[in-house]
């Protein structure tokens, strides 16, 4: 309770989503620490109790953006957790733990305990460029379909180009999500855990493909690609903080793998100018608009893109949730509009 009331305490009404470190907020917190604490000094130190303590303590740093701070907490998770005999079999044994203290502590939060923990481990992933420290078969899941998996006709071209069918195939999965949130309405809504469970394992393949930290992949299309679905599933991920640079490794690669693919002799026009607007929308930020803009103007002279209904479709053709996406999307395209109709220069890798 002290945990979250933490949390809650961190945000000025005023302030939007930004966290600050409030008198408030930090008398809760050292409650939190205290009664922490005193369960990891006792025979309840891998209870449900302490683990959900520790989740907390994990997200109010991660809110805060003391990364260094919540790994630690999320390292001594993990140790309690497989002293428990991992996250399979705490769930097996103990359904309980869905209902009570979880769903009394993490109720302002989330929809279900151990998509928490998965989540935490999703973003100290992405943050950090490891590997996940949990292995998808821990991720609580429906029944799915189970037959062969389906590669679009239309991205048949990256087979041509060398990309790993894994990864295409996750990019059918991919839009097969993204079309299905572009779907809905007020008839046919999705249930919040189903959301949490697809989305999560969706990231969790993506980052099984190669783990930002270390060799990325040598073919240029599924360096570009892993990293733009990850990009665009980020936006599918709830926000613990305001802050743009969150997810700086992945940026940082993403623009790399862009100038990578630029000056690479591979011409899938259409992919890139997903890409690029696929970074913008998620991990790239305003201090990216530069180059960013001087590239979409060079894609979009050579595609003849004239109107927001043109490259609306041509997005649609990969994954893209258009409720959320196209507002900042539509200003990036209207300036790289702008700058197409007075520049003549072709796309050239130093431009980024």
């Amino acid at each position: 309770m002290h945990g979250v009331l933490a949390i809650k305490a961190s945000f000025r009404e005023s302030s939007g989503i930004h966290a600050e470190t409030l008198p408030n907020a930090l008398e809760h917190l050292s409650k939190a620490y205290k009664f922490v604490q005193c369960r990891l000094n006792s025979s309840r130190m891998i209870s449900d109790h302490a683990i959900a303590g520790v989740t907390i303590l994990a997200i109010y740093q991660l809110v805060h953006g003391n990364f260094g701070v919540g790994l630690v907490h999320f390292n001594g998770l993990c140790r309690m957790i497989e002293l428990r005999g991992g996250l399979a079999k705490l769930m097996s044994h103990n359904r309980a733990l869905a209902q009570k203290p979880w769903r009394q502590v993490l109720s302002s939060m989330t929809y279900h305990p151990l998509l928490t923990i998965i989540r935490i481990d999703l973003e100290f992933a992405l943050k950090s460029g490891l590997p996940m420290r949990f292995s998808k078969a821990n991720i609580p899941q429906r029944p799915t379909n189970t037959g062969p998996k389906v590669i679009y006709p239309a991205y048949t071209k990256f087979c041509e180009d060398g990309a790993s069918t894994e990864l295409i195939c996750l990019l059918s999965d991919v839009k097969i999500f993204t079309d299905t949130l572009c779907s809905i309405d007020d008839t046919n809504r999705l249930d919040p855990i189903d959301f949490s469970e697809r989305a999560f394992i969706l990231i969790h393949n993506l980052i099984d493909f190669a783990p930002l930290q270390g060799v990325r992949p040598s073919n240029a299309t599924n360096d570009l690609l892993q990293l733009s679905l990850l990009a665009i599933m980020t936006t599918a991920l709830p926000n613990y903080t305001a802050d743009e640079i969150r997810y700086e490794l992945l940026a940082k690669l993403l623009q790399r793998a862009i100038e990578r693919y630029v000056a690479s002799t591979i011409e899938q026009w259409k992919f890139l100018l997903w890409s690029v607007l696929a970074g913008r929308v998620s991990v790239l930020h305003k201090d990216h608009d530069t180059w960013v803009i001087h590239l979409l103007a060079g894609i979009i002279r050579r595609l003849e893109i004239n109107s927001w209904d043109q490259l609306r479709l041509i997005l649609g053709g990969y994954c893209w949730i258009h409720v959320t996406h196209d507002r900042v999307a539509i200003e990036i395209f209207e300036q790289s509009i702008a700058v197409a109709s007075i520049r003549t220069e072709e796309i050239e890798p130093c431009h980024l």
